[in-house]
Order: C-alpha cells, then sequence, then structure tokens
C-alpha cells in the first residue's frame, strides 16, 4: 500500500493525496514491473536498499521511465519501504540523441575512409595511366598516321584517357 507520497509524485502521476493513499504501489506502475515486485522485495529485505529502473503509469496511462532508489525504514511504528523516484525520460533523450550523433560520427568516418581508399586507388591509377599515354603518344609520333599500328595506339590512348576521366570522377 501507498502510505505517503509527496506533491511532485501526486503531480507525477496526476492523482490527489488523497486518492493514492487508497492505492497500491501497482496501481501506478507498469504491468511489466508489477510483476518484478515479489523479487525486488526480496532483494530489499535482504540488503536493506535497492536502486533500479522501473516505470510507473500516469492517470492518462502515459508511462514514464524512473530510477528508483528504494530503502527499508519504519513508517508509523510499521516497517514500511521508502522509495525516491526520479525521471528518466530527459537521460534517455540524452542517450537517445548521443546513439544518434554516435552512429553519424561512424558514417562520416567511414566515408572518410573510402575517401581516403578511393583517393589512394585514383592515385595509384594515375601512375599507371601516365606512362601508358606518354607512350602510346610517342609510338604514335613514330608510325604513319594511317597504318593499323596507329589505329590501334588512337584505340589505346582513347581508352586510357576515357580511365583518366574516371580517375578524375573518383577524385
Amino acid at each position: 500500500n501507498i502510505l505517503d507520497a509527496n506533491k511532485t509524485a501526486c503531480e507525477y502521476l496526476d492523482y490527489s493525496h488523497e486518492e493514492l493513499l487508497k492505492m497500491r504501489i501497482q496501481n501506478v506502475i507498469s504491468p511489466e514491473n508489477a510483476a518484478k515486485i515479489p523479487e525486488r522485495t526480496r532483494i530489499l529485505s535482504r540488503q536493506g536498499s535497492l536502486v533500479y529502473e522501473s516505470e510507473f503509469k500516469r492517470r492518462d496511462g502515459e508511462i514514464i521511465p524512473i530510477e528508483v532508489s528504494s530503502s527499508v525504514c519504519e513508517y508509523n511504528n510499521t516497517p514500511a519501504v521508502l522509495s525516491t523516484w526520479r525521471d528518466l525520460r530527459e537521460r534517455r533523450q540524452v542517450e537517445s540523441e548521443k546513439k544518434k550523433l554516435q552512429s553519424q560520427l561512424q558514417q562520416a568516418q567511414k566515408m572518410e575512409a573510402v575517401g581516403t581508399l578511393a583517393g589512394g586507388i585514383a592515385h595509384d591509377f594515375n601512375n599507371i595511366l601516365f606512362p601508358i599515354i606518354g607512350y602510346t603518344e610517342m609510338t604514335m609520333d613514330d608510325v604513319p598516321k594511317g597504318s593499323q599500328a596507329y589505329k590501334n595506339m588512337f584505340e589505346v590512348l582513347k581508352a586510357a584517357k576515357r580511365a583518366a576521366k574516371l580517375v578524375e570522377h573518383i577524385l
């Protein structure tokens, strides 16, 4: 049973003080967490205090994540549990934003790595293409313009220049 509640608890849960004093804790926490009460009670009775995450359920049904710090105490000469609740919505939002930023950073790092790799490959291709283009042009100067060798060298030069354009796109 709820033995007492402060003004903030009443506001968070959207119940009056009188309404809360007629309720059990199972009425203000999510059903999933209500099922954990027996186990938490056993741990609390052994250890004397316990901190855990739970969720409470407002009058309107909204579920709010909370951190609960509970300790065994005496209330009006009766064994009781004093629980302090901390709203975790802001912390969860910050954690979610942090994960999103970490994901964006990882994506940026991947893109940077791909860019570095592409730049290295493009540099290597340029080192290969430079002598192909140079020697092809020099050889074309040495063979008759209408010959089959000239035509073949012209096709090699054309392909090498297309490859050079592709390297520019990679960069």
